[in-house]
């Protein structure tokens, strides 16, 4: 009777365990999608103009300018060039499941990875993709954590998908769910990238308005200081106005690349 009585005390104790383990999880991937909700543009269309400013040390800086258009329902983007000169027309088109480079010069699209860098910058292709948290990431631990004038949960994620951004990330996110920074990691703990993210209010949310990206790997001593490669994001002239469909095809590109 007594061995019963520990058996059935044990079962019942492993039982509370798996149902708190789920209810845990559960309660994770809710947050996770609630800081997607934030980035996303669901409900939208989003379309901006993009000035990105490439800082590499005792190397100097480079400009793109770049449109950007998003229709994150269908997980669609248009990432347009217009500056320099000898780059307008080239564009990053995310459809039929794939990102695409097309270059007018030659008239040929060339398959691009989420993963790829955008434009030799700190910026990757997957930046400009609809954010999947709650899909690709679990939450391995939790803090408060002062950020600033924010008061944040910093988040430690491990990705659960090979599909990933990166293998692991560390992000702080303020309690309306608002990204506030990242900072993204190799499989084997080697930190690559921090990103810091201001905002602005469009209508009645917040619509990123600077990113500040820092390559951690690439560094240099310059003048006796150390000093880390860099892309600056200004973004401007942001609009929820619905898009034309045409916007997000190859043929787009092609004709306006004539």
């Amino acid at each position: 009777m007594q061995r019963f009585s520990l058996r059935a005390a044990l079962a019942a104790t492993l039982l509370a365990l798996l149902a708190a383990t789920a209810g845990g999880q559960a309660a994770d991937k809710e947050l996770l999608r609630k800081i997607d909700a934030r980035i996303n543009f669901m409900g939208t269309d989003y379309a901006a103009e993009y000035a990105i400013t490439q800082s590499d040390p005792g190397a100097g800086k480079t400009f793109t300018k770049a449109l950007i258009f998003k229709r994150d329902r269908k997980e669609q983007f248009l990432a347009l060039l217009v500056e320099p000169v000898a780059d307008k027309g080239k564009g990053y088109l995310m459809v039929e499941g794939g990102i695409w480079l097309y270059d007018p010069r030659d008239r040929r699209f060339t398959f691009s990875s989420a993963q790829d860098a955008f434009r030799n910058t700190n910026a990757r292709n997957s930046d400009f993709a609809v954010s999947k948290l709650a899909e690709q990431y679990r939450i391995l631990g939790a803090a408060k954590e002062k950020l600033g004038v924010f008061d944040c949960d910093k988040l430690e994620l491990e990705a659960t998908t090979n599909d990933a951004p990166f293998p692991k990330r560390t992000i702080w996110v303020s309690a309306d769910g608002t990204l506030r920074m990242a900072k993204d990691y190799s499989l084997s703990g080697q930190l690559l990238r921090t990103v810091a993210y201001q905002y602005e209010k469009l209508g009645n949310r917040e619509v990123p308005s600077r990113i500040v990206m820092l390559d951690e790997l690439k560094k240099k001593l310059v003048g006796g200081k150390e000093e880390k490669a860099s892309t600056s994001i200004l973004v401007s002239k942001q609009s929820f106005a619905e898009l034309p469909d045409n916007l997000f095809t190859k043929e787009y590109l092609e004709r306006i690349g004539k």
